[in-house]
């Protein structure tokens, strides 16, 4: 079982899946909301999981932007904007 404090180990495949998302949604211009909160979710999920294994300080720098990002967009979703 997973938790905050003990979070699933990232894999190869989870990096490439994302990258993969990255790269398809580089090439939409209609993207709504909601995607936009789905994508900025699974993004802050991974990047706190690599800041959790991490002994690299830039890596809590970028889950904290991706959580950023998350706030952001919860926000544009809940009609509050940026």
């Amino acid at each position: 079982m997973t938790s905050p404090q003990h979070p699933r180990p990232v894999t190869a495949r989870d990096i490439a899946a994302f990258l993969a998302e990255v790269q398809t949604r580089a090439m939409r211009t209609d993207l709504t909301p909601t995607e936009n909160l789905a994508f900025f979710q699974r993004k802050a999920d991974l990047m706190d999981r690599i800041a959790h294994e991490s002994p690299d300080p830039d890596a809590l720098r970028v889950a904290a932007n991706a959580r950023a990002q998350l706030t952001a967009a919860r926000a544009q979703v809940n009609g509050e904007g940026f």
